[in-house]
């Protein structure tokens, strides 16, 4: 059986736009948000790569993400609601509340059997950023905290060289 995919809506929030013409338009002319990271981090650690792209102030409550969920999802997950309403409301279709307490939703007219979504990240959630951002941020005092160990060691073993 052949099924045929049709792409109704898109949506896009990325360093290179906060909409999917921007981003394709940025894409086009080759604009770059591609920059050295600042300075001062290099004294915390010793970076793989010493580039970064920043994404620019992103109006969450315009998505209809209020204070608590800023404050309860990471950064990736709001990320990819903002791209996905946009992608909902290119389709045509609308979002509405279903339970204001329950914060539940439904896309009105669609048969949520019959429809799919794609999403795609260069950051994950904070179970990553944790387990690489802490390393990077860690390396440095780790290391001096390695060498201090060992200073204290030999002194001992130095002290108790002198005892015997």
């Amino acid at each position: 059986m052949r099924r045929r995919v049709v792409v109704t809506g898109m949506g896009v929030v990325c360093a290179l736009g906060q909409s999917v013409s921007e981003f394709w338009n940025n894409c086009l002319r080759a604009n770059t948000v591609i920059s050295r990271i600042p300075d001062h981090w290099l004294s915390y650690s010793n970076y793989k790569s010493n580039i970064w792209s920043t994404i620019p102030k992103i109006d969450f409550e315009e998505c209809e993400i209020g204070r608590v969920d800023f404050l309860q999802h990471d950064i990736a997950s709001l990320l990819s609601l903002c791209a996905g309403k946009q992608a909902i409301e290119s389709s045509g279709y609308s979002v509405i509340q279903k339970s204001k307490k329950d914060k539940t939703y439904e896309i009105k007219g669609l048969n949520p059997y019959r429809m799919g979504t794609c999403i795609g990240t260069g950051s994950f959630g904070a179970h990553s950023f944790l387990e690489t951002h802490t390393n990077q941020i860690l390396s440095k005092p780790k290391a001096r905290l390695k060498d201090l160990l060992s200073k204290l060691t030999t002194n001992e073993h130095e002290r108790e060289e002198v005892n015997t």
